[in-house]
């Protein structure tokens, strides 16, 4: 049916719907490619904090509170009181 459809239509709206939909599937590559990277790089940035952190909370220097705090995590419970 799609070729049925094509061969009717003229050769300059074939290559301008192709034109469109080149351009719909590259947004969609470089959408899925840049939520992928900000992903990968978050949890690796995620790992490395566990890894410097979790020593503090062994030897008892800091609580989980504190280490909260310090990287924002415990920032939006001030805003639930009403910013």
């Amino acid at each position: 049916m799609l070729l049925a459809f094509a061969l009717t239509r003229p050769a300059a709206c074939l290559e301008i719907s192709l034109k469109t939909l080149n351009r719909y599937l590259l947004k969609q590559v470089i959408a899925s490619l840049v939520m992928t990277v900000v992903v990968f790089t978050f949890v690796l940035l995620l790992g490395n904090v566990v890894k410097e952190l979790l020593p503090l909370l062994a030897s008892r220097q800091a609580t989980f509170g504190i280490l909260a705090q310090a990287t924002g995590l415990s920032g939006l419970s001030h805003c639930r009181s009403g910013c």
